[in-house]
């Protein structure tokens, strides 16, 4: 009666576990990242529209825009937007006093993204972490910047990094993941093409954002993760 493994077939089966541990862990780690990404950017779009909410509904709120809109890419809240709309209806606001030259955000691509570089001047930050850079695209045009870990890596436009769009309208205030050259009829393969590798220059998965909030605020399987 075999009472035993011999030292091959306890050598073979851990050669077996390794092998599917290999094949499984590195999707496993994947999928959980995915899923973190999904709950960490619905809860900064959420931080973002309570905000703006109670902003609209202060009796005391008050904000005199300039004449007009320049173009700002560099510069974060240069006419001070989100100090006046955002910040002070936001819980553990930190503001940012310097840059941080290890702090710059690449393109799916790993392009320089010239909308996220020197993403910590004067930018704000929550207490999880999260931070925002505001800047403007033109005269009317207006980009709220989230990283959801701060300067922790990877510091990807699609990972970690998403562009949303503040809109002024007739009726108020409006976010949305519509960013330049993105709308309602933007078609998910344009918007997967413009979220992936393939795109080439700064504007680099800025149709992250939308692309995610069409399939109800989670990663489609045909995102371009990796």
């Amino acid at each position: 009666m075999k009472k035993g493994f011999t030292l091959a077939e306890v050598l073979i089966t851990l050669g077996i576990i390794g092998v599917v541990a290999a094949a499984t862990i590195p999707s496993l780690i994947t999928a959980y990242q995915k899923r973190a990404t999904e709950s960490q950017l619905k809860k900064a779009y959420s931080t973002l529209v309570n905000a703006l909410r109670m902003s609209e509904n202060d009796p005391d709120f008050n904000y005199t825009p300039p004449d007009t809109y320049e173009y700002a890419l560099g510069t974060h809240d240069k006419y001070g937007i989100f100090k006046s709309y955002f910040a002070p209806y936001m819980q553990g606001v930190t503001v940012l006093t310097s840059n941080n030259r290890n702090w710059r955000g690449k393109t799916p691509a790993g392009e320089d993204a010239s909308l996220v570089a020197n993403f910590g001047d004067g930018c704000h930050c929550i207490n999880d972490g999260t931070c925002f850079r505001m800047v403007n695209h033109g005269t009317n045009y207006f980009y709220i910047l989230v990283d959801l870990n701060g300067p922790s890596r990877p510091n990807i436009v699609g990972k970690d990094i998403f562009y949303f769009a503040l809109h002024f309208t007739e009726n108020g205030l409006v976010l949305d993941g519509n960013v330049y050259q993105v709308s309602r009829v933007t078609t998910n393969a344009q918007l997967i093409q413009s979220c992936g590798k393939g795109a080439s220059g700064w504007q680099g998965g800025k149709s992250c954002t939308e692309l995610i909030i069409r399939n109800s605020w989670k990663i489609p399987k045909d995102y371009p993760w990796n």
